[in-house]
């Protein structure tokens, strides 16, 4: 600030006395022409206000369809939130079929990895097995990796954009016949989903079976591909996971004496793992955990042969009173307002802004629901359907501002009222301009006309 005000006061001065010097007569050669050209421009300007001024009812006839002319603008442009950017990464993630070993799944992320690593623009690739990034659990069955491209100083073409590195992973994982890879850009706001597009949650009023939210959503997913406006939308809930159910005779249980907590904990330190103790050695200390040996623990039959002591202290084995058999069911069961839920994800079809997305997929969601069924929004969905009637107040009141500021400024309450009225004609070329180009009214073109509003 002392060096802005130093300046203002010494060198700004001097270089004006030395740069701007008198002159008489007509301007010559470009500035001449720029002089000449503004004074055209002046003198058509206050040829058509004086015309317009003896013609009232001409210039309020203009207002009328200026502000008919907004409105339908309005209505026409495509909504958005926040576009798309390219953040010199993307995720990919890799899913093979339910309970796919890690082995298996390992193998084909090193496939994606090699297909990844040759699109253009791509510099490494970090994965990550036995986890997905979509449902936030572990599986066996699921990788991810995080696509790190070069710095922007290297990719200065529309080829070496991440949006094309994602289209070309899409197209590259869908070589891939034993894995389904999923390619999606990171949020545009980090912490609001796990990834760019929509995420919507389907939810179960009814407390149905896991097999029917399941079928649901794959049915809705599947009309949702159908319609052009909307791309890539999936879910990845599965409710055919394979599993192992035992099925406790309670009964015969409670006649030999033996508590169920005890049967659950002889499984848990069994088949899975138990703490015992901790002891200190080398100067560290350490966990002591009792499992069984992997040799008893191998197969269905090791079930039956885990023994639990009953009242009298004999040892019972469990086949005594329980029986295990293979079925299928979710790996894991989420809720969404208390509410049993399933993610399903999108992302708009090419050329569409979000708030058209979000719109179709409202559409193809109400007509494809069953009864019983509803649905939320969550992610920057949400905050794109929370924002989306304050753009009007916003707008609202930068003109309120505006025309208090001017008030203040020139002590009159009427002499701004004609000003103010073309702030109609200044929006509603704004929004041809984003209605010719194609680009969605989106908050940053909010913030540009609320700036310009302000500015007047």
């Amino acid at each position: 600030m002392v060096i802005s005000a130093i300046n203002a006061l010494s060198l700004s001065p001097a270089l004006c006395a030395i740069v701007l010097k008198p002159h008489h007569g007509p301007k010559k050669r470009i500035l001449g022409r720029i002089s000449n050209g503004i004074d055209f421009a002046r003198d058509r300007y206050v040829t058509v206000a004086g015309a317009l001024a003896r013609r009232a009812v001409l210039g309020l006839v203009l207002l009328l369809g200026a502000g008919v002319l907004t409105f339908g603008l309005f209505r026409a442009v495509p909504s958005g939130f926040l576009p798309a950017e390219d953040k010199g990464s993307f995720i990919v993630e890799t899913r093979l079929p339910e309970a796919a070993s890690v082995n298996r799944t390992e193998a084909a992320q090193r496939e994606v990895e090699k297909r990844l690593l040759d699109l253009p623009g791509v510099e490494s690739v970090t994965s990550v097995t036995g986890f997905s990034i979509l449902d936030g659990i572990t599986k066996s069955n699921a990788a991810f990796a995080l696509v790190s491209m070069h710095d922007f100083e290297e990719r200065t073409t529309a080829e070496t954009s991440v949006f094309t590195a994602i289209a070309g992973a899409i197209r590259q994982g869908a070589a891939i016949r034993e894995a389904q890879v999923i390619a999606f850009n990171l949020p545009p706001i980090m912490g609001l989903g796990s990834g760019s597009g929509f995420e919507l949650q389907l939810q179960d009023r009814q407390g149905r079976s896991a097999e029917e939210p399941a079928a649901t959503a794959r049915g809705l997913a599947f009309a949702a591909n159908g319609d052009p406006r909307l791309s890539v939308v999936y879910t990845t809930f599965s409710a055919d996971s394979p599993q192992l159910f035992l099925d406790i005779d309670r009964e015969r249980l409670y006649a030999l004496g033996i508590p169920v907590s005890d049967v659950f904990a002889a499984l848990q330190q069994t088949l899975g793992s138990a703490y015992v103790n901790d002891f200190n050695l080398f100067g560290r200390s350490w966990q002591v955990r009792m499992t069984a040996a992997p040799g008893d623990r191998d197969s269905i039959d090791d079930i039956g042969r885990i023994n639990v002591r009953s009242a009298t202290g004999e040892m019972v084995p469990v086949g005594a009173f329980a029986s295990a058999d293979y079925t299928v069911g979710p790996l894991s069961l989420q809720r969404y307002n208390n509410l049993r839920a399933v993610k399903v994800s999108g992302s708009p079809g090419p050329g569409m802004s979000s708030g058209s997305a979000i719109e179709a997929m409202e559409e193809v969601t109400e007509a494809s629901l069953p009864p019983g069924f509803d649905y939320e929004w969550t992610g920057t969905a949400l905050q794109e359907k929370q924002a989306a009637g304050q753009t009007t107040v916003s707008l609202a009141l930068a003109v309120l501002f505006a025309y208090l500021f001017l008030v203040a400024l020139y002590e009159s309450w009427t002499i701004l009222v004609p000003v103010m009225l073309s702030v109609v004609f200044g929006v509603s070329g704004a929004m041809l301009a984003l209605l010719l180009t194609g680009l969605p009214f989106n908050i940053y073109a909010q913030i540009g006309l609320v700036v310009w509003l302000l500015s007047r």
